[in-house]
């Protein structure tokens, strides 16, 4: 957010006091939201569903449409190798979660159980439904998500609750599942969205989903974000007035390949926004098609992330270079090899299909065709393709001109490597000794 942020003037952040009179809609991710709440303030589930409702009534800017929209936690998830990574303790699962139920005095082993979370979610839900007459009398609520390996129906509710099967889609996490619902209140007639969320990735798809949302007649986008005194509502129709259409429509390739909610960190934000990615990635994960092309011109990009204006092509190239030129650069420092980076560059196909054809419905890539794979406990973590080294292989010596019989390369009667510090395989290089060539 800080690195796209950096495109608006203080100007361009406008108080909701000061907004113009427009119809808005505001969608909220729950558990965004609700993991932002201090439990210990509250005795029991009831209190904290109702600590939650009056944040969130403090926050929906008048709005006349409230979207709760609730994360749907499956076996199998691309999300799972993130969850295992902030899993600090053993998940402990509760039996039951109720209006009178005290809140659990260690949230350590709570958050870290997807079934506690989907009860959780569930609960809310009921609690919502219960409540929405009190706390959005002039507002309809429509919620979607919640449940175990698929999500429940969505509905919508003012005075009954009526299914909305336009909005069954089957997406795990809410923050994709805004953009479905964007898109809905965009169609009935909303002028304005405001989405209650600090989450990375929702930006980036406000951003990247801006322009058919105002092709439906929608106006506004604003996202507020941040905690305490960071709070600000983030207009997105002027960020993207000025970031330009040909950087918005590749912005989840650079979010994905950079490091996303899905996928490992790679260089920094503010080197993929700079390695000129428009001509690197555009049309990656748009389509279907992954191919030599696809990944070659992904890891071209990545090279610019590690050394900007490199003219190489390889991450493997760009490694020999960093180790024979660079004082400072050890073994641990080195960029990923290109056999490593596949994976990831696959892994972030997948994401950015899933980003940007989510109002598609389309049929689902095979994550284990795209860098993932299937654990002994099955969870879907991101697949281990390093190439172990044989334990009798030689890596170079460390001789000057390899005089020694104690060269590791003269006394296994091996020629000198690249890797080796006597640099024998270039044509300058004659003092080398080593009689064994290759």
């Amino acid at each position: 957010m800080t690195e796209l942020e950096k495109t608006l003037q203080p100007s361009d952040y406008v108080t909701q006091d000061k907004w113009d009179q427009l119809q808005t809609a505001c969608l909220v991710d729950v558990m965004a939201n609700i993991r932002g709440i201090e439990m210990k303030k509250h005795e029991n589930y009831g209190s904290f569903g109702d600590g939650f409702l009056n944040m969130i009534r403090s926050r929906a800017c008048s709005a006349t449409r409230m979207d709760f929209i609730f994360d749907t936690y499956v076996a199998g998830s691309v999300k799972d190798a993130e969850r295992l990574r902030r899993t600090k303790t053993t998940p402990i699962d509760i039996h039951s979660i109720a209006a009178n139920v005290p809140l659990p005095k260690n949230l350590n082993t709570f958050w870290p159980s997807s079934s506690n979370k989907t009860m959780l979610q569930v609960f809310f839900k009921e609690h919502i439904i219960s409540e929405a007459n009190t706390k959005f009398p002039h507002a309809t609520v429509v919620m979607s998500g919640t449940g175990g390996d698929a999500p429940t129906p969505a509905v919508s509710f003012q005075n009954s609750i009526v299914q909305l099967p336009e909005l069954c889609y089957d997406i795990e996490e809410a923050d994709l599942r805004i953009i479905p619902h964007a898109m809905h209140a965009a169609r009935a007639g909303y002028k304005r969205i405001v989405v209650l969320s600090s989450d990375t990735d929702v930006l980036v798809l406000l951003i990247y989903y801006w322009n058919v949302l105002n092709e439906q007649g929608l106006e506004e986008v604003w996202n507020r974000a941040g905690v305490g005194n960071s709070v600000r509502h983030i207009r997105v129709h002027t960020l993207c007035a000025k970031l330009g259409s040909d950087v918005y429509r590749i912005l989840p390739s650079v979010h994905a390949i950079s490091g996303c909610d899905n996928t490992s960190k790679v260089g920094t934000k503010s080197a993929a926004l700079k390695a000129n990615p428009v001509m690197y990635l555009t049309g990656f994960g748009r389509s279907a098609n992954y191919g030599e092309e696809c990944s070659a011109n992904a890891e071209s990009y990545i090279v610019q992330l590690f050394k900007k204006d490199s003219q190489f092509k390889t991450l493997d190239e760009l490694r020999y270079w960093l180790y024979h030129h660079s004082k400072a650069t050890s073994l641990q420092d080195l960029p990923p090899t290109s056999r490593e980076i596949t994976s990831h560059i696959r892994r972030a196909f997948y994401i950015t299909h899933m980003y940007t054809t989510c109002l598609e419905r389309p049929s689902k890539l095979d994550p284990l065709q795209y860098g993932y794979e299937y654990s002994l406990d099955g969870l879907l973590l991101p697949s281990n393709d390093r190439k172990i080294l044989p334990d009798d292989l030689i890596l170079g010596c460390k001789c000057k001109k390899c005089a020694r019989q104690s060269c590791e390369c003269k006394r296994n009667a091996i020629p000198c490597i690249s890797f080796c510090k006597c640099q024998a395989v270039l044509p300058e290089n004659i003092d080398c000794q080593n009689t064994h060539i290759d």
